[in-house]
């Protein structure tokens, strides 16, 4: 009866809308309070009962659908690559086997949050208010712990055997909405949950003690300080504790108390000292690259720059500004410094991929003095990091750009191609590619690609509307893809015939 009761649950979970599951997965982020302790209660019980593997699946496509369907998606391969190349090494470290998947939402709230099925978002505000590489990871590590706890489906599971799912539907509520207003969200909490409210604090509060412990032990293992937890969180609360107005969303969601902040030093003080690295400056690059997309450069403190980063900085200001024609010839100038860094640091490829960045700029103004004295030498640096970072997705899309600027568009193709071997860049490789087709002028195989695209975060009502299409222009254009239309079609049958609806 009980395992007949959670199917039926899990039936209910696939129909409802994408809003209110992409609400659930902020669950495990609000009303908690997040500190450490080595006396946590046992939350593994062998009679706790979740939801099975095939709802939380269902549940995460959901997710992510209603992530790159109502949310500021950050595509910006250079951002994304850091994010998922850090964050898949601190998952590595968490003795979890499952998939995870990490996204960067563009909003300058520094916050994060941990939904169904491994899906993890981070926001620009974040990356931005960290120093170092390590305040970064403490905070993916705590969201990382709460999903290799299960912490969401824990929640489902207690509100369900409660009784309490309309109780369960007023905090999903209070959450949208004290996502805009947390006042507003406390009192629609306060208004509808009654005497239950307690008991969500409750569970909400053991979860983040677990996640807090567990996160630091995953974030040690991979080689991170463990006291930047306590650290940041405790930098935070300081910088706003005279401004109640400008609480960082972070602090709203796991609250900051003396308690919190000692028990989570006290967690790091057991850990065996780690051994000193040498701090690569990829976190600054990254954060010169947040505030480009936000348009904040001129916010930009440069005196703790050094002279290889102010010029990644001024070169980013040239690929954003709207240039005169003088101006833009003089912008020139400035790929020298860009060259002769990443020259000096072979390993570093952010210098190589701006670079390019730049060089298409000059190629879309038609300017070719630039493209002259630079593109050979750019394709060299490009190259040799192609070999060493091979997972590296910035440097393969600046790198077919690159291909695609020397009249090697068929290279720049298969470059693109060989890139979807990495599973977890499925859906920016394709659009890549369907942009890349658009520009050569077949739509056929630039519906295909997005089909493929959409499959990726698992739309398959979108992946249906664009390889019918694909099918309908390539017997019009003749672009010769039929058999690629229809093994996609034979493979994703099932799905095709009878999608979720879309968004």
């Amino acid at each position: 009866m009980q395992n007949k009761n959670r199917n039926q649950q899990g039936y209910k979970i696939k129909k409802r809308s994408l809003t209110t599951w992409l609400s659930i997965g902020f669950l495990s982020l609000q009303c908690g309070q997040l500190y450490a302790s080595d006396n946590l209660p046992d939350l593994g019980s062998p009679d706790l009962v979740e939801y099975d593997l095939q709802t939380e699946q269902s549940l995460g496509r959901a997710f992510t659908q209603a992530l790159h369907t109502q949310f500021d998606l950050v595509q910006d391969p250079e951002i994304l690559n850091y994010i998922r190349q850090l964050s898949y090494h601190i998952a590595s470290n968490s003795g979890n086997k499952r998939d995870f998947s990490f996204y960067v939402i563009n909003n300058d709230s520094i916050n994060a949050f941990a939904g169904p099925n491994g899906v993890i978002g981070i926001h620009t505000g974040l990356i931005a208010k960290v120093d170092k590489a390590d305040e970064l990871a403490s905070v993916i590590a705590h969201e990382i712990a709460h999903v290799t706890q299960q912490h969401l489906s824990r929640t489902y599971e207690y509100n369900s055997t409660q009784g309490s799912l309309n109780s369960f539907a007023t905090l999903i509520a209070a959450i949208l909405v004290g996502m805009v207003d947390p006042n507003a969200g406390m009192a629609t909490l306060m208004g509808g949950m009654g005497m239950n409210m307690q008991d969500q604090l409750k569970n909400s509060r053991e979860h983040e003690k677990e996640a807090d412990n567990v996160g630091i032990q995953i974030m040690y293992e991979a080689g991170y300080d463990p006291h930047a937890m306590g650290a940041f969180f405790g930098k935070l609360a300081k910088e706003s504790q005279f401004n109640a107005l400008q609480v960082p969303e972070i602090l709203r969601t796991h609250p900051v108390t003396l308690s919190r902040l000692t028990a989570a030093e006290n967690r790091a003080q057991v850990m065996p000292p780690l051994k000193i690295r040498k701090q690569p400056n990829d976190l600054t690059l990254i954060k010169l690259r947040v505030a480009a997309l936000d348009k904040k450069l001129d916010q930009v403190d440069q005196r703790q720059l050094t002279s290889d980063e102010r010029c990644y900085l001024d070169n980013l200001n040239q690929l954003t500004a709207k240039l005169s024609q003088n101006k833009f010839k003089k912008s020139a100038d400035k790929l020298q410094c860009l060259q002769q860094a990443a020259q000096k640091d072979l390993l570093q490829p952010l210098y190589s991929t701006l670079l390019i960045e730049r060089l298409q700029q000059f190629a879309d103004r038609h300017y070719q003095p630039a493209l002259d004295k630079y593109l050979a030498k750019a394709r060299n640096l490009i190259e040799y990091q192609q070999d060493i970072w091979p997972t590296n997705l910035a440097v393969r899309v600046r790198h077919a750009e690159l291909l695609e600027m020397q009249n090697e568009s068929e290279k720049a193709q298969l470059r693109l191609q060989d890139g979807l071997q990495q599973e977890h860049n499925h859906y920016q490789i394709n659009n890549y590619l369907a942009q890349f087709a658009r520009r050569h002028h077949q739509e056929a195989t630039a519906n295909y690609y997005q089909a493929q695209a959409q499959v990726a975060i698992g739309n398959y009502a979108r992946a249906k509307h664009f390889i019918e299409q694909a099918e309908i222009l390539n017997k019009q254009n003749q672009e010769g893809i039929s058999q690629k239309i229809n093994y996609f079609k034979a493979k994703h049958e099932d799905k095709l015939r009878k999608p979720s609806k879309p968004d």
